[in-house]
């Protein structure tokens, strides 16, 4: 037994002694981990924050490992038991990585791992490829990446801002003539798959949808719709307004041809930020014409168009 502790205490003793010398690369480290994000731009409570993962890759963007906490926190600060040498390395978060969000090309199995380059988070989107909101609930879904090295120091603490990619985006109809039809509304988008940078990868179109009726308190159609990201450079989200009865589309119309979703934000916020903005209150209004022809408002968080943006209008 006495032999066992000596040969335990030498190779310590060992360690300890290359990790004096002046190459420090292969000594261990203690990786400290805290998430950060910024108040003014949230639009999510604590209790949405079901589950973080952080992937980690090293500076070649080969994956390494992941790790979760048990109940993940903003400004706490974690230990993970992860095994990490000196050196530079990848980091990267996915918020709610279960049930409805899914990661793709990535495996433990070290016969199978993938490069960053590969991986993606992909929303399980339903094969009729409409997300009834009614029944579906959008989890919260958060992303942050920093490059990271960790130094020939006890500890190093990685420090993470996450950033949200979910979006509020509220919807009135006023104007039309009231009637016991049922509508839906709908934002058709194809933004369900995601790279690890956060750019949106190729996805097939789907629709985020909510059937509305006018209610005994209001001649106005009005519902809210969550949606994940919007970006600038991405046109492809589409705003519509349906009689699901008479199969009629309300909006968009002759009067008022283009529905693209960020055309409308950015013809009435022109610097919009999506990355800090994630709610919108959108109204349509319908009213009668002098000549008789039915004319449209559309107003974007406050602010009225005075014309319809042009459908040609590029990123």
């Amino acid at each position: 037994m006495r032999s066992i502790n000596h040969i335990v205490i030498t190779i310590c003793l060992l360690t300890l002694v290359s990790c004096i010398k002046e190459d420090m690369s292969e000594c261990p480290t203690t990786l400290l981990v805290q998430f950060t994000s910024d108040p003014e731009y949230n639009n999510w409570e604590a209790e949405e924050l079901h589950k973080v993962t952080v992937f980690i890759f090293d500076e070649n963007g080969n994956y390494l490992t992941s790790w979760s906490p048990e109940t993940p926190e903003l400004d706490k600060i974690y230990t993970p038991e992860v095994d990490l040498l000196t050196g530079k390395y990848n980091f990267v978060v996915w918020s709610n990585v279960y049930s409805l969000y899914s990661i793709t090309h990535l495996d433990d199995d070290t016969r199978t791992r993938a490069a960053k380059e590969q991986a993606l988070l992909e929303m399980n989107i339903p094969t009729t490829r409409d997300i009834n909101l009614e029944t579906t609930r959008i989890p919260l879904m958060l992303y942050g990446h920093v490059d990271g090295e960790l130094k020939p120091v006890r500890e190093n603490l990685v420090t993470i801002p996450l950033v949200q990619n979910n979006n509020t985006v509220n919807v009135t109809v006023a104007g039309l003539e009231r009637t016991n039809d049922s509508y839906h509304i709908s934002i058709t988008d194809n933004n369900g798959i995601y790279r690890f940078d956060n750019s949106i990868a190729p996805c097939g179109d789907f629709s985020y949808r909510r059937r509305v009726a006018f209610t005994a308190a209001s001649n106005e159609l009005s519902t809210s719709l969550s949606v994940l990201k919007l970006d600038a450079g991405h046109r492809t989200p589409l705003l519509t307004v349906v009689n699901e009865v008479t199969r009629d589309t309300i909006f968009p119309s002759a009067e008022w041809t283009n529905n693209r979703l960020i055309d409308l934000i950015l013809a009435a916020h022109p610097t919009n930020d999506f990355t800090k903005n994630h709610v919108y209150d959108i109204r349509i209004n319908f009213e009668d014409g002098q000549d008789g022809s039915i004319v449209i408002q559309v107003t974007v968080n406050g602010w009225t168009l005075i014309t319809e943006p042009d459908s040609n209008l590029t990123p």
